[in-house]
């Protein structure tokens, strides 16, 4: 059965939308191959660039050896209809018909949350990507998202650094990590979450997979956030297909006039849920906040003391300098720390207070 999942999956001119038509009508990928050119032509939508690729298809041993080196690389197929294939990503209209999967779908992963922007991100996109990330991790949600450059690495890097779990989704197939410098993190990624392909194993990443495969990202999670996207971002086609599969879009807003944020403000002109903080997104998708339990015996003695000033109004890097005595430099990296375990949060005016 697996042999013709991945024969379909590798022939030309057929979308995952007539591919499940045809499994469909057949009941079995292996009964397509088998079917006649008038059975076939039955089928809605079938083409006859794809009607002949069915019916001239003769690369069985190509589909032998994809098996045999998705098997030798700790690749696993999934075909769809499998009880293991993601529960979320099942109940699009279009679901792709077999996944390479390098790590491993988990249970937990029904509750997932994608977060994607640009690959040219700002200090914000990048600040406010890594925020959410941290504490959306620490809330044992599972994160989605591209492995682009930029925001996307971001999220996934914050996923990993917080101990949480992260799911990337190519453009390319397994075998053909994109971009190169990302193939320690495809390695890390791998072995605490998954990396995953609807593309055969030596698949390029050609520039129009990555709409397609965007549809993945957003089929995966209940909701889509956009963390940072100018006019024409790829993310805003993800926010399209998590409107179009009836999954939540939000939206990260930016500072006024910049260009790198025209298209997450125009999400929120159309109606997009504009996104302050995480309980902004837990709220909206009913997600219970997991309550944090500090234990401020292993902060150092200046995050005591940091914590301890912002117990009842908000300070800068440079007043909290000022009443405490300790080096500015000394107070931004205990602030970070803070920050990624949740226990402070930067609001306006580069200002800190401490998270209740």
């Amino acid at each position: 059965m697996l042999h013709y999942f991945v024969a379909l999956n590798n022939a030309k001119h057929i979308s995952p939308k007539l591919a499940h038509r045809l499994i469909e009508h057949f009941s079995s990928p292996e009964k397509i191959f088998s079917a006649s050119r008038e059975e076939l032509q039955v089928i809605e939508g079938i083409t006859s660039n794809a009607l002949n690729s069915i019916l001239n298809f003769t690369d069985h041993q190509q589909v032998i050896e994809e098996i045999a080196r998705a098997e030798s690389r700790g690749i696993t197929l999934i075909p769809w209809g499998s009880e293991h294939y993601p529960e979320l990503l099942s109940q699009i209209y279009d679901p792709p018909v077999l996944l390479y999967v390098k790590g491993s779908i988990s249970p937990d992963d029904k509750i997932a949350i994608a977060l994607v922007g640009a690959r040219k991100a700002s200090s914000y996109g990048l600040k406010a990507a890594n925020r959410l990330a941290s504490e959306l991790a620490a809330n044992k949600i599972t994160l989605v998202s591209g492995m682009a450059r930029g925001i996307d690495t971001e999220i996934h890097r914050t996923a990993l650094k917080n101990g949480g779990r992260t799911i990337a989704v190519l453009g390319s197939g397994l075998e053909f990590i994109y971009p190169p410098e990302n193939r320690e993190l495809y390695n890390e990624i791998s072995r605490s979450g998954a990396v995953i392909s609807e593309f055969p194993l030596l698949t390029p990443p050609e520039p129009y997979n990555f709409p397609r495969r965007n549809r993945i990202i957003s089929g995966l999670s209940l909701g889509t956030v956009v963390v940072e996207a100018g006019e024409k971002s790829g993310s805003l086609i993800t926010a399209r297909f998590a409107l179009d599969q009836g999954r939540e879009v939000f939206a990260v807003p930016g500072p006024i006039g910049e260009i790198g944020n025209t298209g997450t403000h125009r999400l929120i002109q159309d109606g997009a849920k504009l996104v302050q903080n995480t309980d902004d997104i837990l709220t909206e998708l009913n997600i219970p906040k997991i309550s944090k339990e500090t234990n401020i015996t292993d902060l150092s003695d200046i995050e005591k003391l940091l914590l301890d000033k912002l117990e009842d109004e908000s300070y800068s890097i440079n007043s909290l300098a000022g009443v405490s005595g300790i080096p500015a430099n000394a107070i931004t990296a205990a602030m970070t720390k803070l920050e990624l375990r949740g226990l402070v949060r930067e609001i306006h005016g580069n200002r800190f207070v401490k998270e209740t």
